[in-house]
């Protein structure tokens, strides 16, 4: 077993449920439309591990014209992986395709302008927090899970009878990814299940998969000779969240060696957050950076107000610059759950 650090109880089913509507809907479909697999705009590793196994999965169900596509350039940490297992996925062009299929994401204000709402037929996405409904006509699938990945590798390890290698490593190192090496405190039990399964199904050594993604980590940790504006700028969802009423900027570093990093560049990442909100027209903005050897989660906050204003919710050491929730880790999928819960917005 390739996750054995947990104390997550492990069920042993992928019986299809009733949340499986996206997989219901496919197979039932339409095999000749041609079709869009589509993440966010400027997809991280968890879309692109989604959109690449989807298309093998849907064509394998006989899609005869199916393509995983992206907007823009891939995030930092999906680039690396790409080019680790030499794979690429082409530029969204809508010339010929008819309907889209949503995977990570759930948002219109996160798609390209140019894919129209009624046109998403289908969505999967694990984030709490969904718009899902802005898409007249598709079903969706919205299940909170530490990665949109593990719902995507479910329907592949349904489906699929020989994994191939880019998509068992994609999906186990966006798995990974999401849930801070399986450390944070929303990861699943479905989460270890199905990057355990992947290995196990498939003909890759488990320490294989496990370099894979140490070095992974290792390689979206070095910011050497890259300005900030990079990393940050390019995590930041084109979507504010609204928080306590304030439209709100939150960026999001999981790398190594996080309490350096904000202590030697702490002065160009608060300038960098300044030119973000400027640039994105929040009224709020700060960062969650993870540090996912330590298993610690670090806030930098560049108002008093937003700290006081976290920090009702999420009880943390006050260091000054530095603000830690000691021996947690929190996504900032689960913080501005939180929040929104606490705030009710």
């Amino acid at each position: 077993m390739w996750v054995k650090q947990s104390k997550i109880l492990v069920t042993e089913s992928f019986a299809i449920s009733k949340a499986d509507v996206v997989e219901q809907y496919l197979l039932k479909a339409n095999k000749e439309i041609p079709i869009v697999i589509s993440p966010y705009h400027w997809p991280d590793l968890d879309g692109i591990a989604c959109a690449y196994a989807m298309e093998e999965v849907m064509k394998l169900w006989g899609f005869s014209s199916v393509r995983a596509m992206i907007a823009e350039e891939p995030q930092r940490e999906a680039i690396w992986a790409m080019n680790q297992l030499g794979i690429s996925l082409p530029q969204i062009s809508l010339e010929g395709y008819e309907d889209i299929i949503l995977v990570d994401t759930s948002d219109p204000l996160d798609i390209p302008s140019f894919i129209q709402p009624h046109q998403v037929k289908a969505i999967l996405d694990h984030r709490s927090y969904h718009t899902a409904d802005s898409f007249p006509n598709a079903v969706a699938q919205i299940e909170q899970v530490g990665a949109a990945a593990t719902l995507v590798a479910e329907v592949y390890l349904r489906h699929i009878p020989s994994p191939s290698r880019e998509a068992v490593f994609l999906l186990c190192a966006a798995i990974a990814s999401n849930t801070a090496n399986f450390k944070s405190s929303g990861t699943t039990a479905r989460d270890i299940m199905a990057a355990n399964r992947l290995q196990e199904l498939s003909s890759f050594d488990a320490l294989e998969i496990e370099k894979f993604v140490a070095d992974m980590l290792l390689a979206k940790s070095d910011f050497s000779n890259v300005p900030m504006i990079k990393p940050l700028g390019d995590d930041l969802s084109s979507s504010l969240q609204t928080i306590a009423g304030v439209p709100t900027a939150v960026a999001q570093l999981e790398i190594v060696c996080v309490q350096h990093l904000l202590l030697s560049r702490g002065d160009e990442i608060k300038e960098t957050l300044h030119t973000l909100k400027t640039q994105r027209g929040a009224e709020s903005i700060w960062l969650i950076a993870i540090d996912l050897n330590e298993g610690k989660t670090f806030f930098v906050f560049l108002s008093d107000h937003d700290k006081v204003l976290v920090g009702k919710v999420i009880p943390f050491q006050d260091n000054g610059f530095v603000n830690t929730i000691l021996d947690c880790i929190m996504t900032r999928k689960e913080v501005i759950h939180k929040l929104k819960e606490y705030y009710r917005d």
